[in-house]
């Protein structure tokens, strides 16, 4: 068995238990992390859910991490506001699904309005959502699912390093180097890994070269939250096509309190309107007809959002997850949860590369880029599409629309698309050495019916009447047959997949 250090070998004993990764013991944790601090198994550079994500991810699979960002405290904002089925199914994994959907509160329907009332309402609880035990958009401000992850992680005694700026950063073949700040202290921390989440101006993709060309977006919009006088229900949302304008009205958790995102023309921030309850009333009221009667603006926000995706994601030992991989407009709430989906692809992958040599490690480790690239170069043009439709100029156009969208939402492709496609719960890998075949499983989340009894960490055999399924620790399923002897012969034809269950253990 190989470990980075010696000083982990106790720790490295108790991690690798019958060829699977799990948790170790708690109090072998608080000795790694007080012997590793300066040399953690991973550094994690930005504290939001992608990075928050990744460093809970590292300590399920049995690594040490640091996790630093340059801000002095956590901002107590809403922004991200939306937590889909596969993001719930993740944090489940993680242990914190349950706290999650506690602080937060289901969107029970989308109603779509026109100029002249509502035209249309999708139960939400009625699109197609295929096997997921999550059902539904979690509404919840990202601050709220930030300090639950923070919480998760103080249970194992790792805390964000807050106002601790990275300065520069380099790779041997054997670590990663950083050279970090914090209150104007420079210090240095060698890792075996850097993970980069640290949002769409990213320190690290700079370090790295990693080019990041972006494609602006000919649409401003507002989001502000406020509270209203207006009755409206409170766990349905308002979408608004008028010729005026896109809006959307989210009400929040707490009782009053909404979401609003308004577009509008491009304007210069310089001779931008102040959002006040006067210019949201206007834009309310001239697109929905509804009289808001907007109040005490907790929070308010500016844009014209940009489009663009890291190239490579992958540089060495340092990976790009989050905002600093990938950025786009926040029509349909892909943001947090798909930074969270790169950190979950990504952190199995590195606790595995060390249990190999070096060119199946490097194969592994390929695998992120090769796997999430497409996944991500999807989801960024599908939202691109929408916030190009939902803005268009043409007053005409959003007229046409309008009328149209309470006649294509109800059918068969609109719910599954709102459902299992908008939640990230058809995403499917079909590049890289780790999914064998391009049958209907192979590549595809395994159902929840299945992984809920996965051990976290573990590569996985289920079998039924129906397939014999390898689940990889993500829940993917690696490899599917009729039979485990048909299963075996694939695997067999596979150098890497065989010499990664030559290392671990699949548990059944």
């Amino acid at each position: 068995m190989r470990c980075y250090r010696s000083s982990e070998q106790l720790v490295e004993a108790e991690r690798w238990t019958a060829g699977t990764l799990t948790f170790a013991p708690a109090a072998h944790i608080l000795l790694t992390m007080v012997d590793s601090t300066a040399s953690p198994d991973v550094l994690v550079v930005g504290a939001g859910p992608t990075g928050l994500t990744a460093a809970l991810a590292a300590i399920q699979a049995g690594m040490t991490v640091r996790i630093i960002d340059q801000r002095i405290e956590r901002t107590q904002y809403s922004k991200a506001l939306v937590t889909h089925a596969r993001t719930m199914e993740i944090f489940a994994a993680l242990g914190i699904a349950d706290d999650v959907a506690a602080a937060g509160r289901e969107l029970k329907a989308l109603n779509l309005r026109g100029s002249f009332g509502v035209r249309g309402r999708v139960a939400l609880d009625e699109l197609d959502w295929g096997d997921t035990a999550y059902p539904h958009w979690l509404i919840i401000p990202q601050f709220e699912v930030e300090n639950l992850l923070e919480q998760a992680l103080a249970r194992h005694q790792v805390a964000v390093e807050w106002g601790t700026q990275l300065t520069g950063l380099q790779q041997s073949a054997a670590s990663a180097t950083a050279k970090v700040s914090t209150h104007d202290q420079p210090k240095t921390v060698t890792s075996s890994w850097v993970v980069g989440a640290d949002g769409g101006h990213s320190t690290v993709r700079a370090n790295i070269g990693s080019k990041f060309k972006r494609a602006e977006a000919e649409a401003s919009f507002i989001l502000a939250d406020a509270y209203t006088t207006a009755h409206l229900p409170d766990r349905e949302a308002q979408a608004v096509l008028a010729p005026e304008g896109f809006l959307l009205l989210i009400p929040l958790p707490t009782h009053g309190l909404w979401r609003i995102v308004a577009h509008l023309p491009y304007v210069s921030e310089d001779s931008a309107e102040p959002i006040s309850p006067e210019l949201l009333d206007g834009l309310i009221a001239s697109r929905a007809r509804i009289h808001f009667g907007a109040h005490d603006i907790e929070w308010t926000s500016r844009f014209s959002p940009s489009y663009g995706i890291a190239s490579p994601l992958r540089s060495g030992r340092v990976f790009l997850a989050g905002d600093a991989a990938h950025v786009h407009s926040p029509v349909g709430g892909q943001g947090m949860n798909f930074g969270v989906h790169d950190a979950h692809n990504m952190m199995w992958k590195l606790a595995l590369a060390h249990r190999l040599e070096s060119k199946d490690a490097a194969k592994l480790l390929d695998s992120y880029e090769s796997e999430r690239r497409p996944v991500i170069e999807r989801m960024v043009a599908r939202v691109q599409r929408i916030t190009t439709l939902v803005t268009d100029s043409r007053r005409a156009g959003r007229r046409v629309l309008g009328t149209a969208a309470p006649t294509l939402l109800p059918r068969t492709a609109a719910r599954q698309f709102l459902g299992q496609t908008m939640a990230g719960l058809n995403i499917a890998y079909q590049h890289g050495p780790l999914v064998l075949g391009r049958d209907k499983l192979s590549g595809k989340r395994a159902a929840s019916a299945i992984t809920r009894h996965q051990p976290p960490g573990t590569w996985y055999w289920y079998t039924d009447n129906n397939a014999v399924q390898l689940i990889r620790p993500d829940g993917v399923v690696a490899v599917s047959g009729a039979t485990r002897q048909e299963v075996n012969k694939r695997i067999d034809r596979n150098a890497l997949l065989k010499t990664i269950l030559d290392v671990v253990a699949p548990t059944s």
